[in-house]
């Protein structure tokens, strides 16, 4: 920041500065030692973002401030080197996307904690770049983490990440996103719901309800590598849920026992008959009975915040490609309350689970 702040208008070593000063963030949180702790780069990419907007040169260009706001986003998050030549041949190929941490003002909700980690990003941070193996099969990882914020799902970003890693030369093998939920458990959800709730409020301070939620579809397009375009579609005409295809087999009971690890298959509709339950620990992989396709979905198994959307969205565009990459969504265990300080050994119990749930699942790859 002090560097950004000492330059004057040229804007080649303005970008050149916030570029290096993003990479070597992201490259330093994705550390196993620094990933222990992801706090530290959520606020000092915020503490980045604040000098971008109020340097003097950049006040005044407001294409270029919003290119460099961008490329500190894209950098930062590890969305911009995606990586996989580093994995060996025969090496299963693996996406993790958590999220930053989420319910830091208590302004907003009096459940909310200032100090709040995300174990979700944490963990996946500490695996990134990271080689797995586990019965003669062998995996490598990559990790991003995105923001919580509304505005973000209203473009096409996560979209844009997930399509050439879904289908042709770039394709892999498996895409799993992050969040931390319930509390001693961790949930392998089962129904991704189409539907945005209206009460969740993000990490802008914006509300559900206050923008209608966004969808993109794969279009088959010869001219575009790979050959799909990325369109605007309504969301009545996609299915009202989408479920996972991640190896639940493989990774229930797993190393963990399905008393830790639950096939969570818990949904909500407009419909009160048109329920199911949380599902409870030691309760198997057999599918229940899906929703009824006459009712509408209010909340998926992962809830109906942003975390499902990114769930359904992923989900979304694996069927328009008839990708065989498998995805699906996992809820971590949530280790804070909302008067609880970080704990680090508590981090690290998520980040070895999470572990060997991913080295569980390379079997099913």
């Amino acid at each position: 920041i002090s560097n950004l702040n000492a330059i004057g208008n040229d804007y080649n070593l303005i970008r050149t500065t916030i570029e290096n000063a993003a990479d070597q963030m992201w490259n330093l949180a994705s550390t196993p030692a620094a990933a222990q702790d992801d706090r530290w780069a959520y606020w000092a990419r915020l503490h980045m973002r604040v000098a971008i907007r109020n340097h003097p040169y950049l006040k005044t260009q407001r294409a270029r401030r919003f290119r460099m706001l961008t490329e500190l986003q894209d950098r930062s998050r590890g969305i911009s080197s995606i990586d996989f030549s580093a994995a060996n041949p025969g090496d299963k190929k693996i996406l993790l996307i958590a999220f930053d941490p989420f319910g830091l003002d208590s302004a907003v909700h009096e459940d909310y904690n200032i100090k709040k980690s995300s174990p979700g990003a944490a963990a996946a941070m500490s695996l990134h770049g990271q080689p797995l193996s586990q019965g003669g099969f062998n995996g490598y990882v990559q990790a991003v983490v995105l923001p919580v914020r509304y505005r973000v799902f209203q473009r096409d970003d996560l979209e844009t990440i997930v399509l050439p890693l879904l289908t042709g030369a770039d394709k892999i093998d498996m895409i799993c996103t992050l969040h931390d939920n319930r509390n001693g458990r961790y949930d392998i959800e089962r129904f991704a719901s189409r539907k945005r709730g209206v009460d969740h409020t993000d990490n802008d301070n914006k509300q559900g309800g206050a923008l209608a939620a966004r969808y993109y579809r794969a279009r088959p397009d010869a001219s575009m590598t790979p050959p799909f375009k990325l369109v605007r579609y309504a969301e009545r005409t996609r299915p009202k849920f989408l479920t996972p295809t991640l190896p639940i087999a493989n990774m229930i009971p797993g190393t963990l026992g399905n008393n830790l690890v639950i096939y969570n298959q818990q949904y909500a509709t407009d419909n009160p008959a048109d329920t199911q339950a949380l599902s409870a620990a030691g309760s198997g992989t057999a599918n229940v009975p899906s929703p009824n396709n006459a009712s509408n979905p209010t909340v998926g198994s992962s809830g109906d915040f942003l975390f499902n959307e990114a769930f359904y969205k992923i989900a979304s565009i694996r069927q328009d490609v008839a990708s065989t990459t498998k995805t699906g969504h996992i809820s971590l265990e949530r280790i804070q309350g909302p008067s609880d300080d970080f704990d680090l050994p508590a981090t690290q119990n998520v980040q070895a689970n999470l572990a060997s749930l991913i080295r569980d699942a390379l079997a099913g790859l």
